[in-house]
């Protein structure tokens, strides 16, 4: 199997779908007879990686390719035109795209004159906008099946118009055997290299200074809680609303460090020498949550989750205590202020965090995703069609093509 994937964002961006796209790319690729062509905004050189998994940079109007329906047009357009190029030197089994219906369009089109399968997944909320259903009208016919990364998004493209009998719910995965905890010595290091303080109930958040991210609600009830003055609340990200919150924590910064932009080993590092992982993210118009890679990387680090009822949250099985209504500040640091003051309670709940979350590796996955890869080409062919009264998503629990 030879697989087109299409992704407008990549690592070095940091974000979750980057962090999926290359998961799945790399998984979908050690198994055998499988290869996947990617095709990424981000430079690294016009074309790198293995024989198995081969990655092109295709140019954009800017390197932030969220920033503009302009650079998504500009970047879907040219990956077309060299995805036509690469299929006819080396023809594609199916082609695959990450991003929204806009893409989704696209690529579907380049799909139906390539006469191969089109996949789509979709990562973040479903827009409320009126011109959403319309968008799916358009796209709909291209394509071949549908991939949400959280219930609530497939359960919003039923709405508007997706068959449901074509659609799966599939979230991300992370690799479990790659996040660890550290203790004594070399956790007080770490800390210290970080400039956090090596004594205090240390809570992560990691993810982008956006609005959706729901920071300007929590930094000020966070530092307002009196019973959590012997914590620490660590932050790794960069983004629009990076100086907002920076005027937010001026003067405080003994007890919220803004961290900036971190690598993916950096998280991994940070994880492992934090006591608690805080996700505090808001449903905005148009924007939001699918199932968030910080929290199930989180979990994987044995980490207790505190977060907002928001996206794909409620399906990973956390202990429902740990999670508060969207934007309701007060409960949140009323999450916070219990697991700072129990430290049986984090390590219990943290390792049942990390025994749900093996469920999530890549390699299961993957496997999941190529259930949908089968389905989509027994159709294509004219094979059995699935009946839209029945979401693929309860055919994949089945294992039933």
């Amino acid at each position: 199997m030879h697989i087109c994937r299409i992704s407008r964002t990549f690592p070095p961006n940091v974000d979750g779908t980057a962090y999926h796209v290359l998961g799945l790319s790399q998984a979908q690729s050690q198994d055998q007879g499988t290869r996947v062509t990617l095709l990424q905004p981000y430079p690294e050189g016009e074309s790198y990686g293995t024989e198995s998994m081969r990655v092109f940079t295709i140019p954009a109007h800017s390197p932030q390719i969220y920033a503009s329906q302009r650079a998504i047009l500009t970047f879907n357009l040219r990956a077309i035109k060299r995805a036509r190029q690469l299929h006819r030197r080396d023809p594609f089994t199916l082609i695959h795209g990450h991003g929204d219906l806009v893409d989704g369009l696209i690529q579907g089109l380049l799909a139906r004159r390539l006469k191969v399968p089109y996949i789509l997944t979709v990562h973040g909320a479903v827009s409320q906008s009126w011109k959403y259903p319309l968008l799916m009208r358009a796209a709909r016919p291209f394509l071949t099946r549908v991939i949400g990364v959280a219930e609530l998004i497939t359960d919003g493209l039923a709405r508007a118009g997706y068959p449901t009998g074509h659609l799966a719910a599939i979230s991300s995965g992370i690799n479990t055997d790659q996040f660890y905890r550290v203790e004594g010595e070399r956790r007080a290091e770490i800390r210290r290299r970080w400039n956090l303080d090596p004594n205090a109930v240390l809570f992560l958040s990691v993810g982008r200074l956006a609005p959706m991210k729901g920071y300007q609600g929590l930094l000020p009830a966070y530092l307002s809680a009196a019973t959590l003055a012997g914590t620490q609340l660590a932050i790794a990200g960069d983004g629009p609303e990076r100086q907002v919150l920076e005027q937010l924590v001026a003067g405080k910064e003994k007890h919220v460090r803004l961290l900036g932009n971190c690598s993916h080993s950096e998280v991994k590092e940070l994880l492992a020498v934090a006591d608690a992982f805080v996700l505090s993210s808001v449903r905005l118009h148009g924007t939001g949550e699918g199932t968030p890679t910080a929290v199930m990387e989180a979990m994987g680090a044995g980490l207790p989750i505190l977060a907002t009822l928001t996206g794909g949250v409620p399906q990973l099985g956390l202990d429902p205590a740990t999670l508060v209504p969207e934007e309701d500040w007060g409960a949140l640091v009323l999450a916070m202020e219990h697991a700072a003051h129990d430290g049986a309670w984090r390590r219990r709940t943290g390792m049942e965090n990390r025994r749900l979350v093996q469920d999530r590796d890549w390699s299961r996955i993957a496997e999941r995703v190529m259930f949908v890869y089968q389905a989509a080409l027994s159709s294509q062919k004219g094979g059995p069609q699935h009946q839209p009264r029945q979401d693929l998503s309860d055919e994949i629990a089945k294992g039933e093509p």
